[in-house]
């Protein structure tokens, strides 16, 4: 099995594209140390796989990092669908590329789309991401503002968890609600 380390300083930016979900990340930092398994690269020329080999990439990036993710896919949001956009600013960042996992520290998490009208930011000691559409927050404040730096409300919590599911959608009796063509049970999402 080929396998590459990368310590990289002085500044890098490293972009992922998930064919299956829909979605393209940016990762910048200041200082990135990389593990490839799987395949040996070049840094100057990056790599690319079809999904078919097993590549297994781990970043842990220090100093200045900010993780862009971008869906290219409209996801539902309040029962609206648009283009979501994720922005991730900390300290240090460990990031596991195969399994969408994370762990940043001293961070700032902030979501914007065209339904919201301002970017909905929640800081915390440490973020975690769990999954695509898994969040935990420690020491958590979430508040939404044209002003980040003095915002009008803000919520503050030891933990808050984020997630997005498909789930059957149901009335307030616990009746499945139904399409009406095909009488099929109607999904959706739900988010805590």
């Amino acid at each position: 099995v080929c396998s590459s380390d990368l310590v990289i300083t002085g500044g890098i930016i490293v972009n992922v594209s998930y064919k299956q979900l829909g979605t393209d990340m940016e990762f910048a930092t200041d200082n990135a140390v990389i593990w490839v398994k799987g395949l040996s690269i070049d840094v100057g020329e990056g790599f690319s796989t079809d999904g078919k080999n097993k590549i297994e990439v781990e970043l842990y990036m220090a100093g200045h990092v900010v993780i862009r993710t971008k869906s290219k896919k409209a996801v539902p949001l309040f029962g609206k669908r648009d283009l979501l956009s994720q922005t991730v600013r900390a300290d240090q960042v460990y990031y596991d590329v195969e399994h969408n996992r994370a762990i940043a520290l001293a961070s700032d998490l902030e979501f914007s789309s065209g339904i919201f009208p301002d970017s909905v930011h929640m800081k915390g000691q440490e973020i975690w991401r769990l999954g695509p559409d898994d969040w935990k927050v420690q020491n958590a404040d979430v508040y939404s503002s044209k002003l980040p730096a003095d915002p009008g409300l803000k919520m503050s919590s030891r933990d808050v968890t984020l997630s997005q599911e498909k789930v059957t959608l149901r009335n307030i009796f616990g009746i499945p609600y139904r399409d009406i063509s095909t009488w099929q049970k109607m999904e959706g999402t739900e988010s805590i």
